[in-house]
């Protein structure tokens, strides 16, 4: 499967959720300063800290986002940065905040980040795809998400996986 469809099953996910720190992005947002300067934009954007630091996303998160986008899919953020206004121009830096449906950026326990989530959107936590790069995230959130994924970064493949799993578990 080509970088097309994520859906294997006419039951769509109500939202995909997606941690920031060492899922979409190689850094943690409470250990660079702010403001950036936009280095590279597009599919591979770099942006530079004041203090001299390079920070990337992992390759396929700009692509992933985008084509989430273009297939209709909600898109939520749900992040325990201790700086969320750092959190915040690294994604108005990125060019992201077009992406992201809906938010949770503050310090504190996931199941708050979802619950939060879920109240804002109208979706059930239950019709929602988490990716995180935390195991105790995902063992959190184990029993109060649709599917949750534990990744190294994300790829189109791990999307695919969370995708797969939704579906086998709603058909």
């Amino acid at each position: 499967m080509g970088d097309t469809a994520f859906a294997e099953s006419p039951r769509r996910p109500g939202m995909v959720v997606f941690d920031l720190d060492y899922t979409l992005w190689q850094f943690y947002a409470d250990c660079v300063s702010a403001p950036f300067v936009v280095q590279e934009k597009g599919d591979f954007p770099v942006i530079k800290s004041v203090d001299g630091q390079r920070l990337k996303p992992f390759p396929d998160s700009v692509k992933i986002l985008k084509k989430l986008k273009e297939e209709g899919y909600l898109i939520g953020v749900a992040s325990r940065s201790p700086t969320p206004s750092v959190a915040w121009k690294a994604i108005d830096a990125f060019e992201w905040r077009k992406f992201f449906d809906h938010s949770v950026i503050t310090p504190g326990c996931k199941r708050h980040h979802i619950k939060e989530l879920s109240k804002e959107s109208g979706v059930s936590p239950k019709e929602m795809i988490f990716f995180d790069d935390e195991h105790r995230n995902i063992r959190d959130l184990e029993d109060v998400v649709g599917v949750c994924c534990l990744v190294d970064g994300v790829s189109f493949e791990e999307v695919r996986k969370g995708f797969r799993k939704f579906a086998a578990l709603n058909s």
